[in-house]
């Protein structure tokens, strides 16, 4: 494992290209990774000019500055396939969806909306995940499967539930009565 290696990650059901940034960043023969603007526009829905333009040269460093005015570690990284990769580590990633749901400034609802699906999707994933260590003492690729399913059970089961609200909501129901 090198630094500028980049890998295809699938992770429930989404096709992650993420880039080794560190091979020792989190721990020896344990790397950091970070994901191109190209991942964030994919799957926050960021366009990757708006994410460029956010870039500031701060002191001989680019950083990512957020509306709120937070600043993001920027790397560029040399791919070993030649490319020059503008990264974003994976957990400054989350806190650029999270700062843009706290200080939303321009960002539209479509756009929030789809960064709270992002996040709320990991963080039950990462949650079970250490529960499960926790219980079991093991995290098995059955144990996510089982998670999965039961996450997109969850998420089609909110469509379904929204359109028997909207048919009581035009029947004149209103708050606590849906439940009778």
């Amino acid at each position: 494992m090198e630094a500028g290696q980049r890998i295809t990650l699938t992770f429930e059901g989404r096709e992650f290209d993420v880039i080794v940034i560190d091979p020792n960043g989190l721990g020896e023969g344990q790397p950091s990774v970070g994901f191109g603007f190209r991942m964030v526009e994919k799957y926050a829905g960021i366009p990757e000019s708006t994410l460029r333009s956010w870039v500031r040269e701060i002191e001989g460093v680019n950083s990512l500055e957020l509306p709120s005015g937070k600043l993001l570690k920027v790397r560029d990284i040399f791919g070993i396939d030649g490319n020059l990769y503008r990264t974003v580590e994976a957990s400054d990633w989350f806190a650029l969806a999270v700062d843009l749901l706290v200080s939303p400034g321009k960002t539209g609802k479509g756009l929030r909306a789809k960064l709270g699906d992002f996040i709320n999707w990991f963080a039950v994933k990462g949650f079970y995940a250490e529960a499960y260590v926790a219980l079991k003492g093991v995290y098995t690729d059955k144990d996510s499967r089982a998670t999965t399913r039961w996450l997109e059970a969850r998420q089609l089961g909110v469509i379904v539930r929204k359109i028997y609200t909207d048919l009581l909501q035009a029947q004149g129901c209103k708050d606590h009565e849906y439940a009778k």
